[in-house]
C-alpha cells in the first residue's frame, strides 16, 4: 500500500530505519506521515517493537488498522 509519490515512499523507508526498538514513534499527519506509518506497520508487522504517538484520529486510525500499538 502507497501512501504517495516514489520519492516519500523512499524517504518514508528511510526514516523508518532509523527507529530503535522499544522506543515511543511520533506518528504525523499529512502524506509523508501517512507513508511513514504505512512503512512503520510492516515493520512492526515484522517484530519491531515501538509504541506510537499519533498527532492525529487519521493517523491513530491508520496506526491501529496496521497495528502499531499506542
Amino acid at each position: 500500500m502507497s501512501a504517495g509519490t516514489p520519492d516519500t515512499d523512499a524517504i518514508a523507508a528511510k526514516a523508518v530505519e532509523l527507529v530503535q526498538p522499544d522506543t515511543v514513534v511520533g506518528l504525523g499527519t499529512g502524506r509523508a506521515a501517512t507513508a511513514f506509518i504505512q512503512a512503520l506497520g510492516a515493520k512492526v508487522q515484522a517484530g519491531l517493537r515501538i509504541r506510537g504517538l499519533p498527532t492525529s484520529e487519521v493517523s491513530a486510525e491508520l496506526a491501529t488498522k496496521l497495528g502499531i500499538p499506542s
